[in-house]
């Protein structure tokens, strides 16, 4: 019995002496962490300082500016950018992998622009002249009507006062409501005189603010077939 015993823990010692060495022979590799290379998205920003100009790569259209474009293949590019009121912007560009390029050029206006902008300033300050005219008019024409009421209500209560002098003092006082009154119509009326003659000129002007921006699209549009017709006929 106690023999067989010692049999059974010589047994079981053995098997942990085994398992210890092919532990040693064999050790347990750990499994590597899992890692995460991001790689760099090539982007192009256009940012031209006259929005809604059309932007071309390589002579196709890609859409108005600002622009970005996401994920756009390095190299080198023909940018064109055209524009209503700028001169035609031509230039190659270089588009560096996995960077953010940025292109900010500086467009030249065309010289109708000036006539634009100076024509459209103009149209804006009669246009505000214009509406402060007429509502100073309407303001000052019912403060005339408010005081020749008020005058014509203190000569109908100045009978019912007992002494002249009170009378006296009450018609005076309306007799001046009635100078103000008249004062008041006078101011409206010129104000409605200003209002009238910026009134014209603010039609007159935004009909020249259109006339200019009509040029402006036809001369752009000319200018487009020409530079097609000369890309094309070689």
């Amino acid at each position: 019995m106690k023999l067989s015993i010692v049999i059974y823990f010589l047994f079981i010692y053995s098997l942990v002496v085994n398992a210890e060495e092919q532990t040693k022979q064999n050790p347990i590799q750990e499994k590597p962490k899992d890692t995460i290379t991001w790689k760099p998205s090539t982007t192009l920003q256009v940012y031209p300082q006259e929005n809604d100009s059309i932007l071309y790569l390589n002579g196709e259209k890609i859409d108005k500016t600002p622009m970005r474009i996401e994920g756009i293949k390095p190299g080198t590019y023909r940018m064109r950018i055209e524009n209503l009121w700028t001169e035609a912007f031509e230039k190659d560009i270089e588009v560096k992998e996995g960077e953010m390029n940025e292109i900010k050029p500086t467009l030249t206006y065309r010289p109708i622009y000036k006539d634009y902008k100076k024509s459209k300033t103009m149209y804006n300050v009669l246009k505000i002249g214009t509406i402060s005219s007429f509502s100073l008019s309407a303001v000052a024409f019912g403060a005339s009507y408010y005081l020749k009421e008020k005058a014509y209500d203190d000569m109908v209560d100045s009978r019912f006062l007992l002494s002249q002098e009170a009378i006296d003092t009450a018609l005076k006082s309306a007799n001046d409501l009635v100078a103000y009154s008249n004062a008041s119509k006078a101011a409206s009326l010129g104000f409605l005189a200003v209002g009238s003659i910026t009134g014209g000129f603010t039609i007159y002007e935004y009909f020249r603010v259109k006339k200019i921006k009509a040029e402006a699209k036809l001369s752009f549009v000319i200018l487009e077939k020409a530079i097609y017709l000369t890309y094309n006929s070689y």
